[in-house]
C-alpha cells in the first residue's frame, strides 16, 4: 500500500474505511441479468432478519431467489488507480484484512475500500438451512457453488466440514478445517479461525487423536475464551482418558457446529 500524498514518506500507510459500496466502481456489481448486486445485498439482509425470526421458508425463497442473479464470472476483489475494492461479509472480514495487510501477510496498493458481497453468502446461508435439515446434497451443491466464486472464504470450507463431520467422514472434515485456517491469505477474522479449530478439535476426537484435539481446542480458546464448545470438548476429552464411555455427536455432545449465532 502507498502513502496518500502530502503524508510524511516514514509514516505507516494509511488504510481507509469507506463503507459505502456506491464509491465502488460499477464493473463490480453488473451480472449478466443487468441486475445490481447492491440490491441484492440488501435482500440477504432481509433473509437473515426472517431467518433469525424463526421464517426458515420465507428465508430460503429469499436467497433462492437472490442466487439466480449470480453472474457467470464473479471477481470479490478490483484494482482501481485509488485502491483495492474487496467484497467481504461484514466488518470482523475487512478489519481482518486490514491487520493482515499491516502484518505484510496482504498486499494491496493504495487504499482498501470494502463492497459488501451478496452471492457467495446468498450461497452460504443457504447451505446452513439445508445442513439443519439433514440435506446434505442441497448443502454440499450451494457449497461448491460459493466456492466457485469465492475459493479461499474460509467459512465455506469450515460449513463443508460440519456436512461431512455429520455423514460420519471425520477425516476430511478434519482436511475442510486444516483447509480453512490456511485460507484468505493470512487475513481470516479470529473468530473464524476459532470456529475452524474448534471444528478441528471435534474430528481429532472422533479420530482418537485426544492429544491433538486438546491443543487444537486450547489453541481456540485463545481466540474465543468464553466458547462453551470447545470447554465441554475439553471435559470430554478428560472423561475419555478416565475411561468414560465415548457419546455419539449427535446426541450428548456438541454436534462439531457452532451455535446458529456463531454460524450466520
Amino acid at each position: 500500500m502507498t502513502a496518500p500524498s502530502g503524508g510524511d514518506a516514514g509514516q505507516e500507510p494509511r488504510t481507509s474505511l469507506h463503507l459505502d459500496w456506491r464509491t465502488a466502481p460499477p464493473e463490480l456489481w453488473s451480472n449478466r441479468f443487468g441486475a445490481c448486486e447492491e440490491a441484492d445485498v440488501k435482500k440477504v439482509g432481509t433473509a437473515l432478519s426472517a431467518l433469525h425470526e424463526g421464517e426458515r421458508q420465507r428465508a430460503f425463497a429469499i436467497l433462492a431467489e437472490i442466487v439466480t442473479n449470480a453472474p457467470d464470472t464473479y471477481v470479490w476483489s478490483y484494482q482501481e488507480e485509488n485502491g483495492l475494492y474487496v467484497k467481504l461479509w461484514d466488518l470482523h472480514e475487512f478489519m481482518a484484512l486490514v491487520a493482515g495487510h499491516r502484518n505484510h501477510r496482504f498486499e494491496a496498493e493504495g487504499d482498501i475500500m470494502w463492497v459488501p458481497s451478496a452471492y457467495p453468502r446468498a450461497f452460504y446461508h443457504m447451505a446452513f438451512m439445508a445442513v439443519e435439515a439433514r440435506n446434505h446434497d442441497l448443502a454440499m451443491h450451494c457449497l461448491n457453488e460459493a466456492l466457485a466464486m469465492e475459493p479461499d472464504q474460509p467459512l465455506l470450507y469450515c460449513e463443508m466440514a460440519l456436512v461431512h463431520s455429520r455423514t460420519g467422514d471425520h477425516e476430511r472434515a478434519l482436511e475442510l478445517y486444516d483447509q480453512s485456517l490456511t485460507m484468505r491469505r493470512g487475513f481470516a477474522p479470529p473468530g473464524v479461525r476459532a470456529r475452524a479449530m474448534r471444528g478441528r478439535g471435534v474430528e481429532l476426537i472422533e479420530l482418537h487423536r485426544l492429544h491433538e484435539a486438546e491443543q487444537s481446542l486450547r489453541d481456540s480458546l485463545r481466540l474465543d475464551p468464553e466458547s462453551e464448545i470447545a470447554q465441554n470438548e475439553l471435559t470430554y476429552i478428560e472423561r475419555l482418558r478416565q475411561g468414560g464411555r465415548a457419546a455419539p455427536l449427535d446426541i450428548k455432545r456438541t454436534d462439531g457446529s457452532d451455535s446458529d449465532e456463531n454460524r450466520l
